[in-house]
């Protein structure tokens, strides 16, 4: 009898025939990252709400806004996959120059986005936009692990 994955969900097994290099697990996760995000949506909100409580904005609001930041992420892994393919074509350097640029400047009309919003100093903003990265890091984190170790077993 074959045991499920939903038995010791936290185990991961490595199959030693199994093939699979960091490419093909670079574009799996770029596959996943538009349903994981819209996934987690609400959790952001749920983030951006406990980080701002003191505004006294419901949830929808803050929800409307994650929506926002969210289609501004999609378009900017949008231009930053086509500019790194673009870049590609001249070397591997400029490739990274040109992608990290582009992640910059999506972290920047994000960061403009929360000043906008939220109205407070450019040290408060950065800080609170700090902590909702990293809180919604670990969201997609283990949103993606899930979604892996899912995708692996169905595929299996």
């Amino acid at each position: 009898m074959k045991q499920s994955w939903l038995d010791n969900p936290l185990q991961i097994t490595v199959d030693p025939q199994d093939n699979v290099g960091e490419k093909d697990l670079t574009n799996e996760i770029w596959h996943l990252l538009p349903a994981t995000l819209i996934l987690c949506l609400p959790l952001l909100a749920l983030i951006l709400k406990a980080i701002y409580l003191k505004f006294d904005r419901p949830y929808f609001e803050h929800l409307i806004f994650a929506l926002h930041v969210q289609a501004l992420a999609f378009l900017s892994f949008l231009l930053i996959k086509a500019g790194r393919a673009l870049a590609s074509l001249v070397s591997k350097e400029v490739e990274s120059i040109v992608g990290f640029i582009l992640l910059l400047g999506m972290f920047g009309l994000i960061y403009r986005s929360f000043r906008t919003v939220y109205g407070q100093s450019r040290g408060k903003t950065a800080l609170e936009l700090l902590l909702a990265v990293a809180g919604y890091g670990l969201v997609l984190l283990f949103a993606f692990v899930g979604l892996l170790a899912a995708s692996s077993h169905l595929l299996s």
